[in-house]
């Protein structure tokens, strides 16, 4: 871009030609607001920030240049005359560090302090942000309005194209997208949000959607197929046992809610809840059941001796690894379990139960035509048992958790026995290895959470830690749901590890044959169901297929350079005020010394993940280290921004209050969404002045020097309170 008078010889601008590389000037080419010449268009954007116009450009010198310095107030480039020569941002002596200063000096003027007067705070909205575990990216969207366009949510409010400059009078924001996705990698650069704010963003996640999950999900059904309220299930007792095992584990296992590293991490913990409610509905929820169901056809008949184990498997075999032996339940013959629950439907078979084989020496089987038990002959189930001795470690709970090595573990993590040897026992008058059934008959049950509990516990320890053959779970969730949530075979397998052990069926497990999980489809369905009725798809979207990106020309080393204007000359006042935005009213002093040495830390341990990922700028040739941009010329300004001289010695970086328990959070937040914007403007490109970027009619004008977007910059007048203050820079 460059700015000139117009002349007799002189008179017009053309346009770039893309073709042959150079300007074309055969006649006057309009940019979008019809200008035909750069006569006083030399208020381009320039900096990280590319900071415009003559309002903003003005108050730099203002706060920061000639004219503080003129007036007797701190100035950190006292020989800098921003008003008559803006190119020393990008070209002046000091601009390595500059061309940081003169963007968060805008950030804090004008960014940090935006209040509509309404219900737009930024400094409120960052906090709900942060707060609400960094999900709702409605937030960002938000910032990239009033940078781009003054307000938060453009077109602004008493803007026009004749107003202002047309800052406000435009609804599109220029690449918001991009700014959105550059958000999220500088938080993955800093390691943003964090386990807890994990933790905030599923359980905040799980609450917008609780209608749907009371409406759509927590349903049983009566044996006529009317469907209502489960009675067992509720969502806050899945929430409390969900945050509990989230937070502080069980055993040392925890339910993975996401990566907290990444801006989208919670995404893989929200999948991983969905897939736990699919599977628990197939389980449980959808016959309001505690116990195990007798649900397996021998010859057309249901053995009672079922208790024993379905899908070819024994549940009183189904051991620990040599590791866990020791956690094991052992199997007693005279124990005498009866089961509370069993399916609804008509004529279903009655609940499960075990004893000794003097008391029930052969089992028959459900005569389900006249509801009631046949014992008059002996009838096997699928193992060949026909009797119940042993038989008491059917499934129970929310994910029917079976088998003598799962209860030894809920005894030995969470029962009894964890009581008894000292270990914190959510469940210590419960031992569920005398007592199994207590999972479904304890007083514990009802009110409570514990058949939510074993569930979930089951699930980390069990289904997360699956690691097999080349399969893991947590890396095939991540794929899943990084390939666009469509290859659902990663259903089946998970089904697969839950119902009889293994990823690949049929595949034998804890099966004496290869079998299938039960329900396979239906599973499968359910979780596709529940993935569309939690919308993550629309709320996560997968990352888009990299595409080529133009790669303009870099920015050369800056250099000591003349101003390309004369001395300015002064204006008539503008023929309209302009009421567009709302003076700002969050004054920020300065940063307590804990709270700039916390930041720097913080930002001294993500160094190589912000060089690598952010200080990358685009060439023909590739993706290089940023020249304009560094580390080192990153980190001077923001401490100059917050110990040295700041904008006015009223306002400053913000990067928390060094008091609050999200003190560190709110500032590291704060710094990536001016990052973002950085990387979207001018990092990206190596560029400290602002591309021309903006075509009309598939042309680049030459003009777009005087302003792009809809914007004028040299008609960007102060407002809100602001004009008449001497801010602006007169243009010449």
């Amino acid at each position: 871009l460059e700015c000139r008078p117009r002349t007799t010889t002189d008179a017009f601008t053309g346009f770039w030609d893309m073709i042959n590389g150079k300007e074309q000037v055969f006649f006057p080419y309009e940019n979008s607001f019809g200008r035909t010449d750069v006569e006083g268009c030399c208020f381009w954007g320039r900096g990280a920030l590319h900071t415009k116009g003559i309002c903003n450009i003005g108050k730099l010198n203002y706060y920061l240049g000639a004219k503080a310095a003129e007036d007797g107030r701190p100035s950190r480039y006292p020989n800098v005359d921003f008003c008559s020569f803006p190119e020393a941002t990008c070209a002046g002596s000091g601009s390595r560090e500059m061309r940081w200063v003169t963007s968060m000096f805008e950030w804090t003027e004008r960014i940090q302090n935006y209040d509509d007067g309404k219900d737009w705070n930024y400094l409120q909205k960052l906090k709900d942000f942060v707060d609400g575990g960094m999900i709702d990216f409605d937030f960002l969207d938000g910032v990239s309005a009033i940078v781009n366009r003054g307000c938060h949510l453009p077109p602004c409010d008493g803007a026009a194209a004749n107003v202002n400059g047309g800052i406000g009078a435009g609804a599109t924001i220029h690449l918001q997208e991009e700014r959105l996705n550059n958000f999220k990698t500088v938080l993955e650069a800093l390691e943003r949000p964090g386990e807890k704010a994990l933790i905030r963003a599923a359980s905040k996640y799980i609450n917008d959607y609780k209608d749907i999950i009371n409406s759509q999900i927590l349903l049983s059904q009566t044996p006529q197929g009317q469907l209502y309220p489960s009675y067992r299930y509720s969502l806050p007792d899945f929430l409390d046992a969900l945050i509990v095992i989230a937070e502080e584990g069980v055993g040392g296992r925890k339910f993975y809610l996401g990566e907290p590293t990444g801006a989208q991490g919670v995404k893989y913990g929200i999948v991983n809840v969905i897939m736990f409610l699919a599977q628990a509905y197939k389980e449980s929820i959808q016959y309001d059941a505690c116990d195990e169901n007798n649900w397996e056809l021998v010859n057309d008949r249901f053995p009672l001796s079922n208790a024993c184990g379905q899908l070819d498997m024994s549940y009183q075999d189904m051991h620990c690894s040599e590791e866990e032996a020791y956690m094991e339940c052992p199997v007693k013959p005279e124990m005498e379990q009866y089961a509370l629950t069993s399916a609804l439907w008509f004529q279903a078979p009655a609940p499960f139960y075990c004893g000794p084989k003097s008391k029930y020496p052969t089992t028959g089987f459900w005569d389900y035509e006249l509801g009631r038990e046949n014992n008059k002959d002996a009838y096997a189930n699928s193992r060949g048992r026909v009797d119940v001795e042993g038989c008491c470690w059917w499934g129970r709970g929310a994910m029917q958790t079976r088998g003598t090595c799962n209860y030894g573990k809920l005894n030995y993590f969470l029962g009894a026995r964890a009581s008894r040897e000292g270990r914190p026992a959510r469940y210590p008058k419960i031992d569920f290895c005398e007592f199994p059934q207590g999972v479904c008959s304890s007083d514990e049950t009802y009110g409570g959470e514990l058949q939510w509990m074993i569930g979930l516990f089951e699930w980390a320890d069990r289904i997360q830690t699956y690691d097999k053959d080349g399969w893991n779970f947590i890396e095939k969730l991540k794929e899943f749901c990084d390939g666009g949530y469509t290859d659902f075979a990663f259903v089946d397998a998970v089904s697969g590890i839950l119902n009889i052990g293994c990823h690949d069926p049929p595949c034998q497990g804890f099966s004496n044959s290869a079998v299938e999980p039960h329900n396979k489809r239906e599973r499968n369905d359910t979780f596709q169901r529940f993935l569309n009725e939690f919308k993550v798809a629309r709320n996560f979207p997968p990352p888009p297929p990299p595409t080529p990106l133009p790669s303009p020309a870099p920015t050369y080393e800056p250099t000591e350079a003349e101003p390309t204007t004369a001395a300015p000359t002064s204006i008539g006042q503008p023929t309209e005020i302009p009421t567009s935005s709302s003076r700002p009213t969050s004054i920020q002093g300065r940063p307590p010394a804990e709270a700039v040495t916390n930041i720097e830390n913080a930002l001294k341990s993500s160094r190589s993940r912000f060089e690598k990922f952010l200080l990358k700028s685009e060439y023909p040739t590739g993706a290089w280290p940023s020249y304009l941009y560094t580390w080192r010329g990153f980190l001077q300004a923001l401490r100059k921004m917050t110990t040295g001289v700041g904008p006015g010695e009223k306002n400053w970086f913000f990067i928390g209050d060094g008091e609050s328990p999200n003190s560190l959070q709110l500032g590291l937040i704060n710094l990536a969404s001016f990052v973002a914007h950085g990387v979207t403007q001018a990092i990206k490109y190596d560029s400290c002045d602002e591309n021309n970027y903006e075509m009309v009619d598939f042309r680049y004008p030459i003009s777009n020097a005087c302003g792009q977007n809809g914007r004028s910059y040299q008609d960007d007048m102060c407002t809100g309170g602001d004009e008449g203050e001497g801010y602006e820079c007169e243009v010449a």
